[in-house]
């Protein structure tokens, strides 16, 4: 009984091994479509948690002009807000050529990477 357990263990591997080759070889022609789709639907991926985060946390979307800076409001760490035990406390940024750094001081664990 032993025996035939283990040559149907043999038959089933070898099986498997030829069937592996046949799918590769039949595959691999196709290698380059099946990469490009492969990273479109990663990048795909990405972008529907990204929204779907989005929408769950009631973020906004960036509006864009043609003037140089950046203009935060209320700006929030998505990671952090959601591990607090305490309220997040929001906090604004602006930078703009005549504002075009700022400097972040304060203790450790303080909140400045937030």
């Amino acid at each position: 009984y032993e025996d035939k357990v283990l040559t149907s263990k043999g038959k089933a591997l070898a099986l498997e091994k030829q069937l592996y080759e046949e799918l590769f070889d039949l595959l691999l022609p196709h290698l380059e479509a099946l990469q490009q789709s492969a990273s479109a639907l990663a990048e795909l991926d990405v972008l529907v948690n990204l929204a779907e985060r989005a929408y769950t946390l009631n973020y906004t979307c960036p509006t864009f002009i043609d003037k140089p800076g950046i203009r935060i409001t209320e700006g929030r760490h998505p990671v952090v807000e959601q591990v607090l035990n305490e309220p997040f406390i929001a906090n604004p940024l602006n930078l703009s050529p005549q504002r075009r750094m700022l400097i972040i001081t304060g203790p450790n664990m303080g909140g400045k990477s937030t």
